[in-house]
């Protein structure tokens, strides 16, 4: 591919998409005139690639990190993934059934979950998709690149984060915790990326929760969304408005990127 004058990563959920989990239409035109002035625009989630296959197709973008830096595609090409060490997805599936947690299961082709319970179904529909299969014995024989642990209770972070210090749990709703290994992060992604494209591009970035602080603060231009949390807020170099009220298109403008 053409070395692209700056990489632009965009967090989906209240970010990219709107309230219905969609691409607007006036986002995807933002998303055209960047591209037609020579920027390559990203997808950076901590959904699994095969979940996004049809949001990458409303935006037009070919490019993700997915799994919050687990599993990096550029223009098609694989040119990252990361698994999750055997034995602590086991000990963890072990000690999330002792508690009654249900977990998610994650990798480059698919997902597929521990049991099913009312947090998994609230999860899923707080994102507008389907529940996955239930599988409980696949962990044992598929790569797991990241995992899920489904519950509203938050004693559940507390206890699984003290557990397994070598894992990083982010709860971005109310119903999920997103878990990955410490060293992983949707930075490490954006570092496979820079990687590929070597050269030395700008960097810009959108996003509002907590997996999304640390690339706000990496990337050289980091923007917050207006409904971000505070302390992805304090990580920006610009905070624009709200996912819903044209953070995207604003934030683009402000940065230089359309007109």
């Amino acid at each position: 591919m053409q070395t692209p004058r700056g990489l632009v990563f965009f967090d989906l959920d209240k970010t990219l998409l709107n309230p219905q989990h969609h691409v607007d239409p006036a986002v995807r035109q933002a998303l055209d005139e960047l591209r037609a002035r020579g920027y390559q625009p990203v997808i950076a989630t901590g959904r699994p690639a095969a979940g996004i296959r049809d949001v990458m197709v409303a935006s037009g973008i070919d490019s993700l990190v997915a799994l919050n830096g687990q599993y990096v595609e550029l223009a098609g090409t694989v040119v990252y993934a990361q698994t999750m060490p055997t034995t602590v997805v086991n000990q963890l599936t072990a000690m999330a059934a002792q508690r009654h947690v249900m977990l998610g299961y994650y990798n480059a082709d698919g997902e597929w979950l521990s049991g099913m319970s009312p947090a998994v179904v609230a999860g899923y529909a707080a994102i507008a998709k389907p529940t996955p299969p239930v599988r409980p014995r696949d962990y044992q024989t598929q790569p797991v690149y990241m995992m899920m642990a489904f519950t509203e209770n938050r004693t559940d972070d507390q206890v699984l984060g003290a557990a397994f210090p070598g894992l990083s749990f982010f709860r971005n709703f109310d119903y999920d915790i997103d878990i990955i290994p410490r060293n992983a992060s949707k930075v490490r992604g954006i570092q496979a990326v820079q990687a590929a494209v070597s050269q030395s591009v700008p960097t810009f970035a959108f996003g509002d929760g907590l997996n999304d602080r640390e690339m706000i603060a990496y990337v050289d231009h980091g923007v917050a969304m207006g409904n971000a949390l505070p302390a992805v807020k304090a990580a920006a170099t610009y905070v624009t408005t709200n996912f819903d009220h044209g953070g995207v298109i604003n934030g683009l403008q402000h940065l230089g990127l359309i007109d």
